[in-house]
Parts: C-alpha cells; structure tokens; sequence
C-alpha cells in the first residue's frame, strides 16, 4: 500500500481506520485489490498481542454458540470468550465493530437490485441454524466481503482450488448429511452450466435445497481479470438460459427474479417446498465493476 503502511501498524482501531482512508482514496497498489489491503489489515489487527490471543487445539473443537459447553459472550461490550483453554480473544477498543463497519460501507449496495442486493437479502433470510454454500467466481469474492456468518461453520466454500460448480455438490452432502437442515446454494450460472446434471440428484434424492442463481449471462470474475490486464473479452459471454424451466424440467421449482422483494418471497416460500427451489437472479454483469 502506498502511505498506509506505516499507519497500519499502530494501534488497531487507527489500523482499521487508515485501512478505510486507503481503500476511499484508492492508495492500494495496482493489482492488489481490496481483498489484500483486508488481509493486510487481518494480519496486524489479529496479531498476538500480550496475552490476548492463545491457540487452542483446533477450530473443530471449539463449541458452536448457544451449545452446549461454550462459554458465553458479549457482543455489547465488544468481547468474545471461549474458556476450556480452546481460545481467548479480547477486543478492548471494539475494533471488530469498527471493522464491520468499514466493510459494510465499502461494500454497500450501490443499486436497487444486483450482486450486492441479492446477498444483502439472502443473508437476512437465512436462519441461525440454515448453512449455506457457495461457488467459484465474482459473486463468491463479493460474498465472502458482506457475508455475517451466525456461528462457525455455517458458510462452505472452495477457496483453496476455487472449484466452479462445487456449491451445488457441497449442498447435496450437507443435506444427506444432515436432512432437517436447511440447506441453500449460491451458484453463477456458468458455474451450474458446467454441472447442471446435479438437479438429477436433488430430483431422485428427493433434497429441498434451495438454488440462489447469479445470472449475469457472464464468466464475470475471468472478465474482471481481462480488463484488468488490458485484454479485450474474449470467451467469457455466455447465452441466456431460462434455468426457470431447466429447474422445472428437473422436477424441481423455478423461479427468475430481478428484484430484491420477488427474491424475498422465493426465498421464503422455498422453505416449505419439498423438493428442490431454483431461483435465477438476473442483472447485468457491469454491476461488478469496481465491487471489489
């Protein structure tokens, strides 16, 4: 980062706060995006401290909230405590507060319906108890920004290999694993292109799953990369397909949205469904420019 940097290593709060002054000033090296100026900050923000970070034996075995044997916190004061020697965190200054709030404005809704819409529902609608998955691409990078997980282990994605069409592969297994679950599934539609003989699965398992599809008729992240590189388009277009009646072709239910209210009683109505929802979103593939 150009300036920044010396700024990020003092206290956190003025860390989280020079972070956000770089990101509005667009002082981010060239290439970097704001997805490394956040790991920039992760790593001063969250580094060890006095004795306010002890490593435990490992995420798995940390208690979920409200379980049984996790020790309780307190989101007022800024403060979460997980006893039984697994892991202590301490935030005096209420920096992880701070920190949403600079993601949350950064990454705001710029438009009535689009990417940043269609998660900012989604994520109201989802319950404390729901999981959700979601696949390669754009929508993922955007996602994992303004996504506010409930607990641990509630959000699955590829972010190591970053497999298109994974999503839908992990809802399945989820929801063998755990049927009374609900299960949702965040898909691009060239990702589900790619594996859309899966809704034969959902079908013959008889798996209500719910399918939230980013239909921007665009491999949008490869183009992102294009343009940032100097490069024309080239073999990221791709057809309009009505995933609507392919989903009901698959014996599921689908729907085609293009506003946040009709994506809301979708979404609420597929809880009821016993079989598969599919629920294409539509919007333009401009709608990433400069989202991240």
């Amino acid at each position: 980062m150009h300036h920044a940097g010396t700024r990020l290593l003092a206290a956190p709060v003025a860390a989280i706060e020079a972070l956000a002054e770089a990101i509005s000033a667009d002082n981010c090296q060239e290439g970097s995006g704001v997805s490394n100026c956040l790991s920039r900050l992760a790593g001063e923000v969250g580094r060890p401290q006095d004795d306010r970070v002890r490593a435990g034996p490992g995420l798995d075995n940390i208690p979920s909230p409200g379980a049984a044997g996790a020790a309780p916190t307190s989101p007022a004061s800024g403060r979460g405590n997980l006893e039984a020697g697994t892991l202590t965190q301490t935030w005096p200054e209420g920096e992880p507060q701070v920190a949403r709030a600079v993601l949350a404005k950064r990454f705001a809704a710029p438009a009535e319906w689009g990417p940043h819409t269609i998660i900012e529902v989604l994520n109201r609608s989802v319950g404390e108890g729901d999981l959700v998955t979601v696949d390669a691409g754009a929508h993922r990078i955007l996602l994992s920004q303004k996504w506010v997980a409930r607990r641990p282990l509630s959000l699955l994605q590829s972010a190591g290999f970053c497999t298109m069409a994974g999503a839908l592969p992990l809802a399945i297994g989820a929801k063998v694993a755990d049927p009374a679950r609900r299960i949702v599934a965040v898909m691009g539609d060239g990702g589900l292109e790619m594996g859309i003989g899966e809704l034969a699965t959902l079908r013959d398992l008889g798996l209500p799953v719910t399918l939230v599809l980013f239909q921007d008729q665009s491999l949008a992240l490869i183009a992102l990369k294009q343009n940032s590189a100097g490069l024309a388009p080239h073999g990221v277009a791709l057809g309009l397909t009505d995933f609507a009646a392919v989903a009901t072709a698959f014996g599921g239910h689908g729907r085609t949205v293009t506003s946040a209210a009709a994506l809301e009683a979708e979404l609420a109505a597929a809880r009821d469904r016993d079989r598969f929802t599919l629920i294409a979103c539509r919007f333009d593939a401009d709608a990433y420019d400069k989202a991240f």
